[in-house]
């Protein structure tokens, strides 16, 4: 199945965020822009934060994060994001 501009903003927003990594070799970002939706590109860089045992164990799932972090697990993800300059708001005060 192929996306159209129209599936991937169905709600008329001018703004894509992906991510950094794979998505620049699938994404068809000329066919978003010929469209008029600008595509920003975030870089991750996996964060730190306290679990249960001594050291730290990174990659794992986003269920890792909620059981060790509770309600702050959104703002150490928003924390792990550059956004690029100009990108909407997130809630959280950080970009």
């Amino acid at each position: 199945m192929r996306s159209t501009p129209k599936s991937v903003c169905p709600q008329s927003s001018n703004c894509y965020l992906a991510g950094d990594g794979g998505s620049r070799q699938y994404l068809g970002v000329n066919v978003l822009q010929a469209a008029g939706v600008d595509v920003r590109h975030l870089s991750f860089q996996h964060p730190w934060y306290a679990q249960c045992f001594p050291g730290f164990e990174g990659g794992m799932c986003a269920f890792d994060l909620l059981f060790n972090c509770g309600p702050r697990s959104r703002e150490v993800l928003v924390v792990a994001y550059r956004w690029p300059r100009g990108a909407p708001e997130v809630g959280v005060g950080h970009r």
